[in-house]
């Protein structure tokens, strides 16, 4: 099948503007993505299925093949209901896989991680709780296969250069950068920005602060756990 590339519909307009897609060439496109795709057969489901996966992705928007010209498929939403509802299998969409695909990548680290959203239907990830994943269950796991043993992690104290609030019982990570404040001393300023998908959280702050099960509340001037990428990696 002819690759498509990646189209979002939000970036037409933006994609003329700059001068990479003639404005006459946004309905042609837009028709390209509305006849179908290809995907997942039921049986190959079953068959994955059966093999206690955890997850199944693709690079495509629906997992399922579609060809709307033929009409809805009896098989419509097969795979959505059979791995998903009934057996809790993740189902991860639009996947940029080109990379892996030609470094011919079969075996790789994917760790990924929903937004915890009651009632929804579907989460993007999150790559802060992946990161944070990859440190406490990810590493250790590397390092036991390997012999060796992790050290404790010592979060540093620094001084609260924010106000955070959080519900008890739950362990939380706040993206910060180290300041020294004019007493010298170093202050934890929180990103500025909310969101799962702000890679940029992880590439423009120094380390998180790690707040424990019972604080609630985080104020300027309190004392806080500093942990540093450099020293959780």
């Amino acid at each position: 099948m002819q690759h498509l590339g990646r189209h979002r519909p939000e970036r037409h307009e933006e994609d003329r503007q700059e001068g990479k897609l003639q404005h006459e060439e946004v309905p042609v496109r837009r028709r390209q993505l509305l006849l179908g795709e290809p995907g997942v057969a039921p049986e190959v489901c079953e068959y994955l299925a059966a093999k206690k996966i955890s997850m199944i992705g693709s690079d495509t928007w629906g997992l399922e093949p579609y060809d709307f010209a033929k009409g809805v498929p009896e098989s419509f939403a097969y795979c959505h209901m059979n791995l998903v509802a009934r057996r809790g299998i993740s189902n991860f969409e639009n996947l940029d896989l080109d990379d892996l695909s030609t470094e011919k990548a079969y075996e790789f680290l994917f760790a990924w991680a929903p937004l915890k959203l009651v009632g929804a239907t579907g989460s993007p990830g999150n790559p802060v709780a992946s990161f944070v994943t990859f440190v406490h269950v990810v590493r250790p796991t590397i390092l036991a296969l390997s012999g060796a043993q992790q050290q404790p992690l010592t979060p540093m104290p620094v001084r609260a250069g924010f106000t955070y609030r959080k519900k008890i019982a739950r362990r939380e990570y706040v993206r910060v950068t180290l300041r020294k404040s004019e007493d010298g001393a170093l202050e934890a300023m929180k990103f500025p920005r909310e969101g799962a998908g702000l890679l940029s959280s992880l590439v423009d702050t120094d380390g998180l602060v790690e707040l424990g099960e019972q604080v609630t509340l985080v104020e300027p001037g309190q004392t806080v756990g500093f942990l540093s990428y450099a020293s959780l990696i």
